[in-house]
């Protein structure tokens, strides 16, 4: 198994302790995936604390590893807890550790440092794939910089008198550099190049569409970064060509001094975005690595959603309009399709009174949508499938949603298809979501009710796990959070001096929080009952049991089973541990509530300890022994109720829970019926 984490150290308020009279750099980890392997990652981690503890920060240090072009720590990076010069130099690492004997467990990390730079451990190996596609970059951008310089020369020398739109001129550049490099890049990718000789034929531009895309992929830019980078080339032209203008009717001439000044803005200003994935070729060449070895992306790609909220309303535009819609900017990037052809077809339109000219224009786009449904459908996993069109009109374009031949409302549809479409055309256009991948949230579902927020959280489990990615995200919210998912919580605390702690397990005995109340408190509520009254409370031992247990209520048919609710205990060191135990016990539930253990001796000390204490009589302690009456099963862990499927086990009860829908029906007779004795005594003890 492969468990992946981030640790901080000295990141604003995470990673410090304290050093006498002053403090010391440390380190604190949040744990992100309890298996990271192909066809296993993926979940839901939701950060609880309150406010001011440290969520948000948790989740920035996550996003630092979006490989952006800025790669250097900002300003509030810095801790202001303590000014020592070791407190002031910030490290992130993200790492999959994987398991093995304590003695030969690996570890592979990335470590972000103070400055930006990245380091590794072990190690990264030159590969004949890194070497391949740092020789293809460093062609790419040597020749992306030539033809800058060239477009910026053309401009100046025609006193930008060029007619032929930005877009067009910026999608030329990069031809160019195709061009330059045919029969190399067709060798790369295995493209075949056969009726590709003329380049006005439809083959060669598709031919182009297809090099393109695989040097983007290769390059692992994503659509908003490509798009970013284009924008900034543009941003630096047009500020030459206000220049020039400005200096037309002056008698000194700009020209050289301008292209000296542009050329230096290509190299400092849009360079360093290119640069950045150039110089990094080690961080991307240990990322190849690991992924030839284990299958999957060490540290995947980060996503930053910030929640969009389209309306009805933003599923129309009139056309003058559309380049300023973020919706219609997220559909036409969808459709890789450039909607300065839509402006320049209602503008020949409005010209030519031709409505024909619309007519082509929406079968074009129309004949390009069920690509972009389809993607849809892939990822929503709704039984229902949905089909999208667009409609043009003289003065607007609608964009129109279907559910078989029904016509779709958005306000009147269910909440997870609203969030998962606002998700959908506000982050995941593109295609670019890969397993192994990362996307946090900052408050998600504020603005929703109860029965929403919990239909989303679902929404939410349900996709991360399909789709195998991390989905972290720091939340107030108490219907977010489900008594049978307690295992997605991470708990984020301060001390008295304002460093913040994560527990990566909920147990009721946890070293570094007082269990319910503190969940309550991160929750801003503490009258906040986790369970309904009247509902029967088991306690078990470790997280182990829990996500057993809560994982066979999804399988076991029984009646009165979805009013059982499980909690783990944590580890009994002490006296002081039981009579802590009884506190939380009583906070959660002061009747029906049943210990269930191994018989062991944990079992008899709490034992012992209830029937002395007259206010913890009232609670049942039990072992796994008295609730089956088979002499062939053993006391001591509930693996042995798993009589010949345990390799159901064999990556870990997080996985067995998360994945019980496909699990479910490898489970044999014996085990069901082990199980299903366990419940039907549970229910009846208490009862009684």
């Amino acid at each position: 198994m492969i468990e992946r984490t981030l640790s901080m150290e000295a990141f604003r308020n995470f990673g410090l302790a304290k050093d006498g009279d002053g403090f010391k750099p440390s380190s604190e980890t949040l744990i992100l995936d309890r298996n990271f392997e192909p066809g296993k990652a993926g979940g839901l981690v939701l950060l609880i604390g309150e406010n001011g503890a440290g969520k948000s920060n948790a989740l920035d240090a996550v996003n630092h590893f979006a490989w952006t072009t800025d790669n250097r720590f900002i300003d509030k990076d810095y801790t202001i807890i303590s000014w020592n010069t070791e407190c002031r130099r910030p490290r992130i690492t993200m790492s999959c550790i994987c398991a093995g004997s304590p003695s030969n467990k690996q570890k592979f990390s990335i470590t972000k440092e103070n400055g930006g730079v990245f380091s590794f451990s072990p190690e990264a190996e030159n590969s004949a794939t890194s070497v391949k596609q740092k020789d293809l970059k460093d062609r790419l951008f040597s020749n992306f910089f030539t033809f800058c310089q060239i477009e910026a020369d053309t401009f100046l020398e025609n006193r930008y008198t060029n007619s032929r739109p930005i877009e067009t001129r910026l999608n030329d550049i990069l031809n160019d550099v195709i061009r330059t490099h045919c029969k190399d890049l067709s060798a790369d990718f295995k493209i075949d190049i056969s009726g590709c000789a003329y380049p006005n034929s439809e083959a060669y531009k598709e031919f182009l569409k297809q090099v393109q895309s695989q040097i983007m992929s290769s390059l692992k830019l994503s659509t908003q970064e490509i798009d970013r980078i284009k924008e900034r080339i543009w941003s630096v032209i047009r500020e030459y060509m206000d220049f020039a203008h400005r200096q037309e009717s002056s008698m000194y001439d700009p020209h050289k001094d301008m292209y000296e000044r542009f050329v230096n803005e290509v190299y400092y200003k849009i360079g360093n975005d290119l640069r950045f994935f150039a110089e990094n070729d080690q961080f991307f060449q240990y990322r190849t690595n690991f992924k030839e070895r284990f299958n999957i992306d060490l540290v995947g790609k980060v996503f930053e959603y910030k929640s969009e909220s389209f309306s009805d309303k933003d599923l129309e535009s009139r056309w003058t309009n559309i380049s300023n819609s973020r919706f219609f900017s997220a559909l036409f990037k969808a459709l890789s399709y450039d909607i300065a052809i839509v402006e320049d077809r209602y503008q020949t339109y409005k010209h030519l009174d031709g409505y024909g000219i619309l007519k082509d224009l929406q079968e074009d786009i129309n004949q390009k949508l069920p690509k972009v449904a389809n993607d849809f459908n892939k990822l929503y996993n709704s039984p229902s499938k949905y089909s999208f069109e667009i409609d043009l009109s003289k003065d607007e374009i609608h964009f129109l949603i279907r559910k078989g031949n029904q016509r779709v409302v958005l306000k009147n549809e269910a909440t997870g298809f609203i969030y998962f479409f606002n998700m959908y055309f506000g982050l995941l256009y593109d295609g670019s979501l890969k397993p192994g991948d990362i996307i946090t949230m900052d408050e998600p579902a504020t603005n929703l009710s109860v029965p929403a927020q919990k239909e989303l959280r679902s929404f939410l489990k349900d996709f991360a796990i399909r789709n195998q990615v991390l989905i972290l995200c720091a939340t107030h919210c108490p219907f977010l959070i489900s008594p049978d998912n307690l295992d997605e919580l991470r708990i984020v605390s301060c001390d008295e001096n304002g460093i913040a702690s994560i527990d990566n397990e909920y147990t009721l005995l946890s070293k570094h929080s007082k269990a319910t109340i503190d969940v309550k408190r991160a929750l801003t509520i503490e009258n906040y009952q986790i369970i309904k009254p009247g509902s029967k409370v088991v306690f078990v031992e470790s997280m182990e049991e829990y996500n057993i247990l809560t994982a066979f209520k999804k399988v076991l048919d029984i009646e009165g089973i979805n009013d059982i609710y499980f909690f783990p205990i944590g580890k009994v060191d002490e006296d002081e541990d039981i009579a802590k135990l009884m506190d939380e016990i009583r906070r959660i539930n002061k009747q029906n509530s049943i210990i269930l253990l191994p018989n062991d001796t944990a079992f008899k000390r709490i034992g012992d300890y209830c029937q002395k204490d007259a206010n913890s009589r009232n609670v049942l302690v039990r072992n796994y022994s008295s609730f089956i009456n088979k002499k062939s099963i053993p006391d001591h862990s509930i693996r042995t109720l798993f009589v010949t499927d345990s390799l159901c086990l064999k990556y870990g009860s997080y996985y067995f829970k998360n994945h019980i829908p496909s699990i479910k029906d490898s489970l044999s007779d014996k085990t069901r019926d082990n199980f299903r004795e366990i419940f039907k005594k549970i229910l009846n003890d208490i009862d009684e």
